[in-house]
This record gives structure tokens, sequence and C-alpha cells, in this order.
């Protein structure tokens, strides 16, 4: 019964962790990135701004700045393509696409 009860209450907590950022705008999301970076947490700002992508995936700032702090190669491919296919067209991009 016990096991079951922290079962239950790690569940709980990983979902209030996770639906914390469901509310939040994608500015915000990038701004809390930025704070992280600061602090050298670049693993929990790629996760901030892959989510203010995926909220607007049309604004290659998001897109850029998550393909900058990817984790891998397969990530920072699918941001830079991303921000690629909606406009930011530069050498630096395209050097990230080769």
């Amino acid at each position: 019964m016990l096991l079951y009860t922290k079962i239950v209450f790690a569940l709980t907590i990983s979902v209030l962790l996770v639906s914390c950022d469901i509310g939040k705008s994608p500015e915000k999301l990038f701004d809390d990135a930025s704070e992280e970076i600061k602090k050298g947490k670049v693993t929990s700002a790629y996760k901030l701004l892959k989510k203010a992508a995926e909220k607007e995936p049309k604004n290659v700032k998001y897109s850029w700045a998550a393909a900058s702090t990817a984790p891998n190669q397969n990530a920072a491919f699918i941001h830079t393509k991303a921000a690629w296919d909606n406009g930011l067209r530069n050498p630096l991009v395209l050097l990230k696409l080769a």
C-alpha cells in the first residue's frame, strides 16, 4: 500500500510540474529559458524553448533558440529546419542544415 501511495504521489507531482508551463505564453517561456541559460541550465532551457516553438511554430526566434540549445543533432536539425522553412535564411542556418 505504501508503494502504491508513493507511485500515485510521484505521478501527481509529475503532472503538476509538466502542466505548470501550459498556460505560459511563448514569450514568457523564452524569457524563462534565457534565465535558465544564464544559470547554466541548458537542458531545462531547451525544454522551455521547445515548448515555445511548439506553441508558436512560425516564430523563427523560438525555433532557432531551440536549435541552438538542443541536446543532440537530431533535435537541432528539426528546429533548424523549422527556422529555415519559416524564413530564417542565412549562411549560419544553411551551414547547420548541411
